[in-house]
Protein backbone atom coordinates (compact mmCIF):
# COMPACT_ATOMS: atom_id res chain seq x y z
CA UNK A 1 0.00 0.00 0.00
CA UNK A 2 1.35 3.53 -0.76
CA UNK A 3 0.21 7.18 0.46
CA UNK A 4 0.23 10.09 -1.31
CA UNK A 5 0.06 13.28 0.58
CA UNK A 6 -0.66 16.56 -1.41
CA UNK A 7 0.41 19.85 0.01
CA UNK A 8 1.44 23.50 -1.44
CA UNK A 9 0.75 23.34 -5.41
CA UNK A 10 1.14 19.91 -5.73
CA UNK A 11 -2.07 20.08 -4.40
CA UNK A 12 -3.56 21.10 -8.07
CA UNK A 13 -3.06 18.06 -9.03
CA UNK A 14 -5.36 16.24 -7.16
CA UNK A 15 -8.39 16.71 -9.59
CA UNK A 16 -6.45 14.06 -11.44
CA UNK A 17 -6.23 11.55 -8.53
CA UNK A 18 -10.31 11.90 -7.36
CA UNK A 19 -11.53 8.91 -9.34
CA UNK A 20 -9.55 6.56 -7.68
CA UNK A 21 -10.28 4.50 -4.80
CA UNK A 22 -9.13 6.16 -0.91
CA UNK A 23 -8.78 4.85 2.30
CA UNK A 24 -9.47 7.67 5.35
CA UNK A 25 -8.17 6.96 8.97
CA UNK A 26 -9.82 9.42 11.16
CA UNK A 27 -9.39 10.61 15.09
CA UNK A 28 -12.59 11.33 16.54
CA UNK A 29 -13.70 13.62 19.73
CA UNK A 30 -17.21 13.16 21.10
CA UNK A 31 -19.27 15.68 22.77
CA UNK A 32 -17.80 18.62 21.91
CA UNK A 33 -18.96 20.89 19.09
CA UNK A 34 -16.86 24.19 17.93
CA UNK A 35 -17.58 27.67 16.30
CA UNK A 36 -15.56 26.10 13.37
CA UNK A 37 -17.13 22.79 13.46
CA UNK A 38 -13.53 21.18 13.35
CA UNK A 39 -10.80 20.68 16.02
CA UNK A 40 -9.26 23.97 15.72
CA UNK A 41 -12.23 26.21 16.61
CA UNK A 42 -13.29 27.63 20.29
CA UNK A 43 -15.05 24.96 22.64
CA UNK A 44 -18.95 25.86 22.40
CA UNK A 45 -20.79 23.61 23.66
CA UNK A 46 -20.03 20.07 25.78
CA UNK A 47 -22.67 16.72 26.12
CA UNK A 48 -21.87 13.66 27.72
CA UNK A 49 -21.72 10.80 25.37
CA UNK A 50 -23.85 8.10 26.14
CA UNK A 51 -21.23 4.97 26.00
CA UNK A 52 -24.23 2.63 24.84
CA UNK A 53 -23.41 4.49 21.61
CA UNK A 54 -19.76 3.33 21.28
CA UNK A 55 -20.89 -0.90 21.09
CA UNK A 56 -18.74 -2.02 18.09
CA UNK A 57 -21.76 -3.48 16.11
CA UNK A 58 -23.54 0.34 16.22
CA UNK A 59 -19.86 2.12 15.37
CA UNK A 60 -19.84 -0.52 12.55
CA UNK A 61 -23.32 0.33 11.09
CA UNK A 62 -23.02 4.32 11.13
CA UNK A 63 -18.96 3.96 9.67
CA UNK A 64 -21.31 1.40 6.31
CA UNK A 65 -22.41 4.77 5.70
CA UNK A 66 -19.28 6.81 4.54
CA UNK A 67 -18.38 3.55 2.33
CA UNK A 68 -18.51 5.10 -1.48
CA UNK A 69 -19.57 8.47 -3.02
CA UNK A 70 -20.37 11.35 -0.65
CA UNK A 71 -21.08 14.77 -1.04
CA UNK A 72 -19.80 16.50 1.48
CA UNK A 73 -20.86 20.39 2.45
CA UNK A 74 -17.89 22.28 3.88
CA UNK A 75 -17.85 24.00 7.43
CA UNK A 76 -18.37 27.62 7.19
CA UNK A 77 -14.78 28.21 7.91
CA UNK A 78 -13.54 26.33 5.50
CA UNK A 79 -10.80 27.25 2.64
CA UNK A 80 -13.92 27.13 -0.08
CA UNK A 81 -13.75 30.28 -2.75
CA UNK A 82 -16.20 31.78 -4.10
CA UNK A 83 -14.98 33.79 -7.39
CA UNK A 84 -11.40 34.04 -6.08
CA UNK A 85 -12.82 34.96 -2.33
CA UNK A 86 -13.20 33.46 0.69
CA UNK A 87 -16.53 32.20 1.42
CA UNK A 88 -16.54 33.51 4.78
Amino acid sequence: MSFLYLFGKGTKISKYLIEHDKIYEAEITLGKKTETEDAEGEIIEETEVDIRNLEKAHVQTILENFIGKQKQIPPMYSAIKVKRKKAI
